[in-house]
């Protein structure tokens, strides 16, 4: 990873932040911003990040598509157990995929083969990478977990940022653990498929 100090990355991430916000300000522009946000996204860990891939590529398909289906099945149960919870409702979360989901076809190729590399390159590739420049991994992974989620905070989602604050720190020890950038963008695009095209939860 390029050196870089850390007003800089301030800086970059408050522009990531600006642009989760205006993102999810309209529903009608939010792909076409969304789409904005990930490129930008995508060039600063084209840029400074360097991505890790020591797994061989049947290793990581396996164990991307294992990883990635223990992801989903968190999401349905904890969809669950908000369902039976007298205290929370599921309401929200259907507010916000029907407001913010994919419906169309672009939406799907965008979401499986540019947002979810592009979210693990900068998350777990250029931010984590860089904080552990500063802290031991398990801070550094916590931390960089906590700023991942903070991009549904930002659009109001809380459920879904506590979502990927757990689904962060998981991935975050797994990049950790295998050194395999590929390995993560297989287990989020798969999680991302049974989630929304397989068996998405009603």
């Amino acid at each position: 990873m390029q050196s870089l100090q850390f007003y800089k990355v301030f800086i970059i991430l408050a522009i990531a932040y600006s642009l989760f916000y205006f993102t999810f300000q309209n529903a009608s522009t939010f792909w076409y911003f969304y789409s904005f946000t990930i490129l930008f996204l995508m060039g600063v860990s084209l840029l400074y990040a360097k991505i890790e891939d020591e797994v061989q590529t049947l290793e990581y398909l396996l164990l991307g598509v294992g990883y990635g289906t223990l992801t989903y099945l968190f999401f349905v149960a904890s969809y669950w157990l908000l369902d039976v919870s007298p205290f929370t409702s599921v309401s929200e979360i259907h507010r916000f995929l029907d407001r913010y989901g994919p419906t169309n076809i672009w939406h799907f190729i965008l979401l499986f083969f540019i947002i979810a590399p592009a979210e693990e390159f900068f998350w777990r590739g250029f931010v984590q990478q860089y904080l552990k420049k500063y802290l031991p991994t398990f801070y550094a992974v916590l931390a960089a977990a906590f700023l991942f989620a903070g991009a549904l905070v930002v659009g109001g989602f809380i459920y879904g940022a506590i979502a990927g604050l757990v689904v962060g720190i998981l991935w975050g020890f797994l990049y950790e653990w295998k050194k395999s950038m590929p390995l993560l963008i297989v287990t989020h695009s798969t999680a991302l498929v049974l989630l929304f095209l397989i068996l998405p939860i009603q």
